[in-house]
């Protein structure tokens, strides 16, 4: 089936071949097809199979090519065409618009183009740069339905190709696409097998870099050697690390290799190429790379770098340091290379940084024993993942174990208090987190095996190197100093208490005297007269305070409390003064009101009674009463004899009697009686007392 010059044909297995092929040129054909495919299967070159495949086509006649797809992307020339057409079309790239249209061919569908002087697709640019007026594509095919080439004929007649059958194109490109793919899947397993050699080349290298660092100590020797075998592996010129100031405007580096092919690195770098945090990098040629700045250029030159790789070592999302790769000429680095190079950096990097935290680790102890040695406190280096503890010092003995005795984090919070244990896990937690102080300090309450609580105070620091953590830190037992401490919270505590009843005392009293002074002053009479009873009960009120400041517990003992209202007048047992009772002693809130009852008693003793007149006699008694529910209740009578007097009441109600009668009740919850009889007064006050206890509602003591 032949198409008309401007339409696309589609051929059918059945139809015979346009033209009339003769049985001996189809003969010749099926035989180049063969030995083309002989070919491939027997790993002949792309460009051999399928030139087999052009003289199957008798393609001597007109001027003809393979193309090969490249990733979807274009098409490039395999083999076909005379020597310098076939050069000069090396490489075309076929434009969106073409390949589309190729497209549309596969599966054995031919694109005729008749005439192509206005067509700026990539066939007609070919034939214009040759004087072809047109072209018959076929696009191969692969069995899924995608392109992986081409098979294109030119010819310089502009009225459509010649007489010749698409039956024959057909053949071809299936053909084609047997060898093409059969290419693909040796260049795919010798690309697989590349991959694999380099893969093992790649561990080989860091198993002997492992080896070489990890007998050395010394971060400035793991360096020295680690740039070394990098170099030489690499046939570098130049390989060192740089570090970055913690303002991040310059790199400086310390020491690095070089093959003599250019100048060590040394010193201060000005730029280094950053591309993002944990980016790496490389240049093929800093003259002509595009992603370089004309800063990081001059930086290249000013080094004597062309090519270069970068990988940068970060921490915390920034970078602290970068591996260099210097080549003083354009390199074209491998993939192999640049996957070498990365994971020895950061093997390299994580050795320095263990080397040197293990320095660091090592002063701090030195300075740590120091202390230790100076205080009696113990170091210790905490492995967090594996919990084992290394110590010296007395730490064992801080807890109240045997010395050399194994310690964990978890054998140690068995020996917290209970108040002790969360804070301290949540504070280990906090140390553990990145994100988080780098410190630790804290006290802690631990409860020794033979029960003794002691105080500890734990000062701790982590240091972080690549993937593991160790905590160094110290343990002092503080029990005398927070047993000081809390003596001292409680004393202030105490004084805070006191100051506080203090001001509650002030404030009462200072009620008391107002009520006093009203009291005292409200009734007209002589000044003197009142002020002098003023005075005197203002000096009971200041006795009673006095003797009850002399107790911690604020009370006053009842037979003192009498004992010194009855002195303060010169009243004793040789003035006919007699006392009798058991020790009673008296809270405050008891002491303070019946204080003042005893002085206004006293003043009318002096004034009227038995404490006035010769042979006048004053007896004062007391007992305790037990209820039947084991209430006490103290029992006062005041009684005095031998005043010439008939028995009057008082025709007022004086300061005194008022407090008697009903302070004391109010006040203390007393039952008193006041009689004014023949031969002096007699006065009875009954008080509830308090338990031994001290719980009772009025507040007195039995002892």
């Amino acid at each position: 089936m032949s198409s008309p010059p401007d339409e696309v044909g589609r051929w059918s297995p059945g139809a015979p071949p346009d033209g009339g092929a003769s049985p001996s040129a189809r003969e010749r054909r099926l035989g180049a097809e063969v030995a083309a495919l002989r070919a491939a299967m027997g790993g002949a070159p792309l460009a051999a199979s399928l030139g087999l495949l052009l003289d199957a086509a008798g393609a001597d006649d007109r001027p003809s090519a393979f193309y090969v797809a490249d990733g979807g992307a274009g098409l490039h020339h395999v083999v076909g065409m005379s020597g310098d057409a076939a050069l000069a079309d090396e490489g075309v790239a076929v434009l969106p618009e073409a390949l589309a249209r190729d497209l549309t061919a596969a599966g054995g569908t031919v694109l005729v183009e008749r005439a192509v002087d206005d067509d700026p697709r990539a066939w007609a640019l070919l034939a214009r740069r040759h004087g072809y007026r047109g072209c018959r594509a076929w696009a191969i095919g692969t069995a899924e339905g995608g392109m992986v080439g081409a098979f294109a004929e030119f010819f310089a007649d502009g009225q459509g190709p010649p007489a010749r059958g698409a039956a024959v194109g057909d053949d071809l490109i299936r053909v084609a696409a047997v060898i093409i793919a059969r290419h693909q899947e040796d260049r795919d397993h010798a690309r697989a097998e590349a991959s694999l050699g380099e893969a093992r080349a790649l561990q080989a290298f860091l198993l002997t870099l492992s080896d070489a660092l990890r007998p050395l100590a010394d971060g400035a020797a793991i360096e020295r050697a680690a740039v070394r075998l990098l170099g030489e592996r690499l046939a570098a010129d130049r390989v060192f690390y740089a570090g970055i100031d913690p303002e991040g405007a310059h790199w400086w580096v310390r020491d690095g290799y070089s093959s003599g092919a250019a100048a060590p690195a040394s010193g201060r770098l000005n730029r280094l190429p950053v591309r993002g945090a944990g980016t790496m990098f490389s240049v093929v040629d800093s003259e002509t790379d595009p992603n370089l700045d004309v800063g990081e250029r001059a930086a290249f030159a000013a080094r004597g770098a062309r090519a270069a790789i970068g990988v940068p070592l970060v921490e915390h999302g920034r970078p602290v340091a970068m591996l260099v790769i210097d080549q003083a000429t354009p390199r074209r680095w491998t993939e192999a290379e640049l996957a070498l190079t990365r994971e020895a950096a950061e093997r390299g990097w994580a050795a320095m940084e263990r080397a040197r935290s293990d320095e660091r680790i090592r002063k701090s102890e030195e300075r740590l024993q120091l202390a230790t040695d100076a205080t009696g406190a113990a170091s210790f280096i905490w492995d967090p993942d594996a919990d084992v503890i290394e110590s010296s010092g007395p730490l064992a003995a801080l807890f109240g174990l045997p010395e050399g005795a194994d310690i964990t984090l978890a054998s140690a919070l068995d020996r917290f208090h209970p108040a002790s244990v969360e804070p301290y896990k949540q504070a280990v937690a906090d140390l553990l987190d990145p994100a988080k102080p780098d410190r630790l300090h804290q006290q802690v309450r631990i409860v020794r095996p033979d029960g003794e609580e002691r105080w500890l105070e734990n000062t701790a620091r982590i240091h972080r190197e690549g993937g593991t953590a160790r905590v160094a830190g110290m343990v002092v037992d503080v029990t005398a100093r927070k047993r000081a401490e809390m003596r001292l919270l409680d004393s202030e505590e105490h004084q805070r208490t006191l100051v506080a009843e203090l001001q509650h005392r002030v404030r009462n009293i200072t009620t008391v005297m107002r009520l006093t002074f009203a009291r005292t002053f409200e009734r007209a009479g002589d000044m003197d007269e009142m002020a002098s009873h003023f005075r005197g009960r203002l000096d009971a009120m200041a006795r009673t305070q006095a003797m009850l400041s002399r107790t911690a517990t604020r009370s006053a003992d009842l037979e003192d409390l009498v004992r010194d209202e009855l002195l303060s007048v010169g009243a004793t047992e040789e003035t006919g003064v007699t006392l009798s009772g058991p020790e009673v002693v008296l809270d405050h809130k008891v002491a303070e009101p019946l204080g003042m009852a005893l002085h206004e008693l006293t003043t009318n003793a002096l004034k009227y009674g038995a404490l006035r007149v010769p042979g006048g006699k004053l007896a004062v008694r007391w007992h305790l009463h037990i209820g039947e529910g084991g209430g006490r209740t103290l029992r006062l009578t005041w009684e005095e004899q031998g005043v010439p007097a008939v028995p009057v009441r008082p025709s007022r109600e004086g300061f005194g009697r008022e407090l008697i009668e009903e302070a004391l009740p109010y006040r203390i919850g007393a039952e008193t009686t006041l009689e004014f009889r023949g031969g002096g007064v007699r006065c009875s006050i009954s008080v509830p007392l308090a338990d031994p206890s001290g719980d009772a509602a009025a507040g007195g003591l039995t002892r």
